[in-house]
């Protein structure tokens, strides 16, 4: 009596289909992924100096931030509205041409700022370092350039500052950062929103 199973057969591998060269490069994809190291991902890092001394690394700027580089000087230095107001302020009125009106800012010398990204100011400002200048950002792009020695008030007479405060009051629309130029007579290099400041040599 004929068996009521049928007879199974053994199960074909897929890849006895394949051609032999297919066959090979098949493994060797696969002997690659194997081999192959996961791609490394790099993520920028902002240093910014607490008021402790110490360090805080932030992925991205603090909004509001105010951002100095001064290659190869210093490393980025990032200073949060908060720090800057612990800075040591100076107030100056100035004119301004646009409004025609006398105008009083409190800020940051911009010379101080500079001396934390070791800038070479004073005695150390001469020789090639006086092709140096400065590049000061706004948020919408606008940028103006000054020379160090005009920073430098051991070399010029006016003003520099980066202001946060006019006429007692924030900035408003024009901060939290402004960039004041004294003897400027036409405030063209008065940047508001000012965001960063490199210093740059020639």
């Amino acid at each position: 009596m004929a068996s009521s199973h049928s007879t199974l057969k053994p199960a074909v591998m897929l890849s006895s289909f394949l051609p032999r060269d297919s066959r090979r490069t098949r493994g060797t994809s696969i002997s690659r992924l194997r081999k192959a190291k996961p791609a490394r991902q790099i993520v920028p890092v902002v240093l910014e100096v607490g008021r402790g001394g110490g360090p805080t690394v932030y992925s991205t700027p603090v909004e509001g931030s105010l951002t100095l580089t001064a290659d190869p000087y210093h490393a980025p230095l990032v200073l949060s509205p908060a720090d800057f107001r612990g800075l040591p302020h100076i107030t100056i009125t100035v004119h301004n041409g646009h409004t025609n009106a006398a105008e009083t800012y409190s800020g940051v010398a911009l010379a101080t700022l500079l001396a934390k990204v070791n800038a070479p100011l004073g005695k150390e400002l001469h020789g090639e370092a006086m092709t140096s200048y400065v590049v000061g950002s706004g948020s919408d792009g606008y940028s103006v350039v000054l020379s160090l020695a005009e920073v430098d008030p051991s070399f010029h007479e006016g003003q520099v500052i980066v202001a946060d405060t006019r006429d007692g009051q924030p900035l408003g629309k024009s901060g939290p950062f402004q960039l004041i130029v004294s003897d400027d007579k036409r405030p063209a290099r008065w940047v508001h929103n000012l965001e960063t400041i490199t210093l740059k040599l020639r």
